[in-house]
């Protein structure tokens, strides 16, 4: 497979040569790495890692197209009739988070790979060729993704500022990817020296689920907007502007377009010399300690067993509040084990569980927005039926659930087979229990007391009614799909199922959301209290109805 970036590193095969570096093998390390980042799916396209392995094409090129997408926001920033300094201050502000969650993201697997250094070391390749290797591989992919992130505003920039502006920015973000590198690897360099491996992996993966919730959630507000008619921003600098880094970057424009206060000066010479430091003590003291402490990626934490018994300890006092008989204990303490530890399986379902918590509140935003005080947004809530965007919630919640039947351990389960189960009631019926607890209830409660302290506390039986309903519909979109044993699906057949699911859980949704807004206008006394006992009388009727199956029924 070739690359066009190589044909470039190629150009300074005399400089790599003259500092040490054996440039031929540098180059067949490259190549190695570009081509298995060709199969690596970013974060960008998670939603596509259904897609089978045959599927041919560069996985992270293609990817470049998805970040381009997120320069939707700077762009429309870099297009607006505002001052130089705020927008490009916005700018850099936004690139520098994407780019840094991004590389934690991303490149950990690169970052933090010490495979290559047990292997190729072993090689005639010295250490200097590999740490060049390394190098030259990260700043090409986030040359590319700074590039793609920031595609927009450069064309915003050119149109709007003309081509030198665009051409410093394109310096500028040069600069601040300097910075970034020293950040993120001053920041792995921390919680390694201070902690033990598994602390960094828990951080990596909490940031590939940030990332993807701030990626998915942030372009909602784009469109509000446009809601404004005149768009006007002004900013004078202040001795505090100089902890903050994106004005630093932004501080060349404001003296290009001819302001003229002194605080611009100090902020461009921050932007210009805080970063030639931070690549300088990057290589020279960030990196050796880096490398020395990559050792502690195989290690495990030692507060590990302790929060492994501490789960065990919640997992069993549940299990004897929601399960009857010793195999549904058994399989609600397996199933809340696994939800708790495994990584992919929640960086799947957590950014849906925030915008599950955040999406009514963006729907409920115009009707706040029609009042001129919060005073009056508040009280107009309370005595109007905003409450029921809890549906929302409602429709995201249960197309989770599909993912309980998938697992990045998958192959593991052959050991149902070999348990003294004579029907798999117990192992679904725990499991799906633990999974409502673990994954239901925290955010769908989140939102019902945001919903209740904003509309009063008139509204708790309606938040009770959704809930049970949000229960019916996993319940509901089981029986439709098929029931499958936990855990016992690779990720990769996920995709398919779960559009089905999130497509008829609008559906039903958008019923039961009509019904409840019909109940609310009738206006019936002691309605809504009769509903909630019949749907807690049904409740488990109902439950034993559809997951009582025998293992003929189990879906493969």
């Amino acid at each position: 497979m070739a690359f066009r970036s190589l044909t470039i590193v190629d150009r300074f095969e005399g400089l790599f040569t003259r500092i040490g570096v054996d440039y031929k093998s540098m180059r067949k390390i490259l190549e190695l790495k570009l081509t298995m980042d060709a199969r690596r799916i970013p974060t960008a396209m998670q939603s596509k890692r259904n897609q089978k392995d045959s599927d041919e094409g560069n996985k992270m090129l293609r990817s470049l197209w998805m970040y381009a997408f997120f320069s939707l926001m700077p762009g429309i920033i870099a297009a607006l009739p505002v001052p130089i300094f705020s927008k490009v201050t916005i700018i850099m502000g936004i690139s520098m988070f994407l780019i840094m969650s991004t590389m934690i993201s991303d490149f950990s697997s690169v970052l933090l790979d010490i495979r290559d250094k047990n292997i190729l070391l072993a090689f005639p390749v010295n250490s200097k060729t590999l740490s060049a290797a390394k190098a030259v591989h990260i700043a090409i992919y986030l040359s590319l993704i700074t590039l793609s992130l920031n595609l927009l505003p450069l064309a915003a920039m050119t149109y709007s500022e003309g081509i030198g502006m665009a051409l410093l920015l394109v310096v500028m973000l040069v600069f601040m990817v300097m910075m970034v590198i020293f950040l993120t690897s001053l920041l792995y360099v921390l919680i390694l020296k201070n902690f033990d491996g598994e602390k960094l992996k828990d951080l990596i993966s909490s940031i590939q689920i940030m990332l993807t919730i701030v990626m998915t959630l942030g372009y909602q507000v784009v469109a509000r907007m446009f809601e404004f008619t005149e768009v006007s921003m002004s900013f004078t600098p202040k001795w505090w502007t100089i902890l903050l880094p994106p004005t630093w970057f932004a501080a060349p424009f404001a003296l290009f377009s001819g302001e003229s206060y002194g605080m611009y000066f100090v902020l461009a010479l921050l932007g210009l010399l805080v970063p030639v430091i931070c690549l300088y003590l990057h290589f020279k003291v960030i990196t050796p300690i880096f490398e020395e402490s990559l050792v502690k990626l195989n290690t495990s934490d030692k507060n590990a067993s302790r929060a492994y018994f501490s789960r065990n300890k919640r997992a069993a006092m549940w299990s004897a509040l929601l399960c009857r008989s010793k195999k549904e204990k058994a399989a609600f303490k397996f199933g809340y084990s696994v939800l708790s530890t495994e990584r992919d399986l929640k960086q799947r379902i957590y950014p849906s569980l925030a915008m599950s918590i955040v999406f009514p509140f963006i729907m409920a935003a115009s009707f706040v927005r029609s009042n001129d005080t919060f005073a009056q947004a508040l009280m107009a809530f309370r005595t109007s039926n905003q409450f029921l965007w809890v549906y929302f919630s409602v429709m995201i919640l249960p197309s989770l659930f599909l993912f309980v039947s998938h697992s990045k351990y998958y192959k593991g389960a052959w050991i149902y087979g070999s348990l003294p189960i004579e029907d798999p009631y117990a192992l679904v019926s725990g499991t799906f229990k633990s999974a409502i607890l673990k994954y239901g209830v925290p955010p769908f409660l989140v939102t019902a007391i945001l919903m209740t302290a904003f509309a009063g506390l008139r509204v708790i039986p309606h938040m009770l009614i959704a809930f049970l309903n949000a229960v019916f519909m996993v319940l509901i979109l089981t029986k439709i799909n098929g029931i499958s044993l936990p855990f016992s699906k690779d990720f990769q057949v996920a995709q398919d199922g779960h559009m089905k699911g999130t497509f008829l859980g609008m559906v039903v949704t958008g019923i039961l959301s009509g019904l409840h807004i019909l109940l609310v206008k009738l206006n019936i006394p002691y309605m809504v209290l009769g509903l909630l006992l019949l749907q807690t009388i049904c409740l488990v009727p109902v439950w034993k109805n559809i997951l009582k199956v025998s293992w003929d029924d189990i879906k493969v």
